[in-house]
Formats: C-alpha cells, sequence, structure tokens
C-alpha cells in the first residue's frame, strides 16, 4: 500500500455524489478507478486502445490498461494529501504532490512493464485531488469552477519551476533573448 495518496474526481460534472463519501466525510477513490475503466472500455475509438482492438498501438492492448488501473488505483482513496497541505501555499502544493506522483507512476510502468497508459492521468487526478482536498471543507463539494481554478493556483508556477529545474535563470535568460532577435 502506498505511503502517500490521491484521490480522483469523477469526470463527469467534476463533481461527486454524496455516495462517494465515507461515514468520515472523505471522498472515496471509487469514481477514479471507474473514470479509467469507462475511459478504456469506451468503444469504438479509432486508433486507440477499446475492448475491439489495439488501435495504432503495438506496445499496449485491453489487459495493459487493466493492469495499470490496478496499480494506480490504491493511490485515488482519500483526499489526505491536499488537506494536509491546505495551509500551504500553491507552489509547496505543487511540491508536495511530486513523490506521490512518481511513485504512482512507478506503479504504473512496473505493472506495465515499461509502458505508459495512464501518465495525463496520473498527472491531471493528482491535482485535481490536491485541489479537492484543499477545498473539502467536510460539507459541500466545490463546483466545477472552483475546483479548476484551485488546480489553476496550484500549476501558476509549474512551467516556472520546471525550467528552472532544468536550465539556470541566466541560460534561460539567454535562450529567450535568442528567440527574440
Amino acid at each position: 500500500m502506498p505511503t502517500a495518496s490521491l484521490e480522483a474526481v469523477e469526470p463527469v460534472g467534476l463533481r461527486i455524489p454524496e455516495p462517494w463519501r465515507t461515514d468520515s466525510g472523505k471522498v472515496r477513490g471509487r469514481p477514479g478507478r471507474q473514470a479509467l475503466q469507462r475511459e478504456v472500455e469506451l468503444t469504438p475509438k479509432p486508433g486507440l486502445v477499446d475492448r475491439l482492438n489495439s488501435g495504432s498501438h503495438r506496445d499496449m492492448d485491453l489487459a495493459t490498461f487493466h493492469a495499470s488501473i490496478q496499480a494506480i488505483a490504491p493511490w485515488f482513496p482519500s483526499s489526505t494529501a491536499g488537506r494536509v497541505h491546505a495551509g500551504c501555499g500553491c507552489r509547496e502544493t505543487a511540491a508536495h504532490l511530486r513523490p506521490a506522483g512518481r511513485a504512482c507512476e512507478d506503479a504504473m510502468l512496473q505493472a506495465t512493464a515499461g509502458v505508459n497508459t495512464h501518465k495525463g492521468s496520473i498527472f491531471c487526478m493528482g491535482l485535481l485531488s490536491a485541489a479537492l482536498g484543499r477545498l473539502d471543507d467536510g460539507e459541500d463539494l466545490p463546483d466545477a469552477e472552483r475546483l479548476c481554478a484551485e488546480v489553476a493556483r496550484i500549476c501558476s508556477s509549474l512551467v516556472e519551476t520546471e525550467l528552472l529545474r532544468i536550465r539556470s535563470p541566466e541560460r534561460l535568460e539567454r535562450d529567450y533573448f535568442k528567440l527574440m532577435v
């Protein structure tokens, strides 16, 4: 079982119906698993993996996606990560998500023999989970607009942070000015 946890948000309307809450008020991980299962089972999807074929993918099939879902679903059960960091700044929240996201991604890659089936989903669900956790007051769940605004706040410095991680500020400035000339 993972040491950190992420949760998913039901994609339809980005609202989780009350039955998805546990008795303690936490959001269950079931919507995330269901969203991933529904997406891969949706048929037909020309060029993509579905119930009938692997589309243009030679490295993955329906079984690969099911194995991936099994591996990453344990990361979805609670909004604890977001609640723990609710008092932190958005940049700090994003930094706290990285280790759990990477561990979830590692679980996916291990289950799929290195095939990337859900990297984008892990990233998006991690952000939605953190936003939901930061906004969840145990009462009403936030609407889609408020949830997406919180995701935007968490991501506000993501590009800058990632670019600086890869390149020095001096090199970024030099390369930027080269493009301007």
